[in-house]
């Protein structure tokens, strides 16, 4: 387990993270407000929102890639820590540093890739089927959400290398 460290640019990284969660769950309490509205007015009305299907996939994107940054900087991913606890601690420490190096590297190609597809869709210019919304800037927010998920991959193998065995 690494030590909760108290300088400042931990924190920066905790509040970075917790505000881009929160950020998420805001879209995602949207997305259940957008839902429930869409329901109602197709039962009362028989008319439901247009597109309410495409704004839910778009917002859903985006709210469950912000929340990625603060379950990697709290460790929130699965883990089997029993196998790591029966160990030494050097060598718990090193599966630990190898863990972190390759979820970190994995979190880089994501983003590439992720990128990679934002540029692609701009440039066909796809759009929604219905509403006809462009669909690069949700691949560009998602970048952004995993650019910094991988930047708090790299800080947390700073935070291990710190800590020390």
């Amino acid at each position: 387990m690494i030590p909760p460290s108290n300088d400042r640019l931990a924190r920066a990284v905790e509040i970075m993270t917790g505000a881009v969660a929160m950020f998420g769950g805001f879209v995602m309490v949207l997305i259940a407000m957008l839902m429930v509205v869409s329901v109602i007015m197709r039962a009362i009305f028989n008319q439901p929102i247009d597109g309410d299907y495409e704004i839910t996939e778009l917002l859903a994107v985006i709210g469950v890639l912000a929340f990625f940054p603060y379950c990697q900087q709290v460790r929130g991913h699965i883990a089997v820590p029993t196998f790591v606890e029966a160990m030494p601690a050097r060598t718990g420490y090193v599966l630990n540093l190898i863990s972190e190096g390759i979820f970190a590297a994995i979190l880089t190609v994501l983003t590439w890739r992720m990128a990679i597809g934002g540029f692609d869709v701009y440039h066909g210019q796809d759009v929604t089927m219905m509403l006809r919304i462009p669909l690069w800037w949700a691949y560009a927010v998602g970048a952004g959400f995993l650019a910094l998920t991988t930047g708090v991959g790299l800080w947390r193998i700073y935070e291990i290398v710190r800590a020390g065995p």
